[in-house]
């Protein structure tokens, strides 16, 4: 039987592959070029598809530590639309926001560690993320100003700076807000912390 050194070297290209999960979620059209050395894995251009969303990774960086994976890299999307397929496959649980069906572009910096056990520690998002429409279902505290706000408020053209870590979620956004038939200007910031969040709002009438 032979041995592999510890200098070894491989490098490839993968094309066309796909893997599926559980529930019909599956990510297919999986391109990338991948250089792997001891405890340490590159993969550059990354190309895949789910739900018919392009994302595109220019470089992960994968390093082994002890019996953990962790991993860095940089996710991008142009112009896709939001299917509710795609939200159950992003666990995403803001049900005062619609976002269904909004066409929307983002760049995500992302890290984390992967156990020996597969579970996900020490997660870091930075996004951002442009939609061009979404609902709110809430007055977005706007009863203050207005005697008669609609149970369901439209906002577009939203520019949002994203950030995740140990569990606390903060989102500062811009963009417009209709108030009667007109579209004004709104900044607003969510913060979020397990199932407690704060929502503040400021906008120009």
């Amino acid at each position: 039987k032979g041995n592999i050194k510890n200098d070894y070297e491989l490098r490839g290209i993968l094309k066309d592959g796909k893997i599926k999960f559980l529930k019909n979620n599956e990510i297919e059209n999986i391109n990338f070029i991948f250089n792997i050395k001891k405890n340490n894995y590159l993969i550059e251009d990354l190309k895949l598809t789910t739900d018919n969303v392009n994302f595109y990774l220019n470089l992960l960086k994968i390093n082994k530590k002890n019996d953990n994976y962790l991993f860095d890299g940089q996710i991008k999307n142009k112009d896709s639309v939001l299917s509710s397929k795609l939200l159950k496959m992003l666990n995403y649980n803001f049900k005062e926001f619609n976002i269904k069906d909004s066409i929307f572009s983002s760049s995500n910096d992302f890290k984390f560690e992967l156990t020996n056990k597969f579970k996900v520690k020490n997660l870091s998002i930075e996004s951002d993320i442009e939609f061009d429409q979404i609902e709110y279902k809430n007055n977005l505290g706007l009863s203050d100003y207005f005697n008669h706000i609609p149970e369901t408020v439209s906002l577009k053209n939203q520019n949002l700076k994203l950030k995740y870590q140990n569990d606390l979620l903060s989102v500062k956004g811009q963009g417009q807000i209709q108030i009667g038939k007109n579209y004004e200007k709104i900044n607003y910031e969510l913060n979020k912390k397990g199932k407690k969040y704060d929502f503040n709002t400021n906008f120009n009438v």
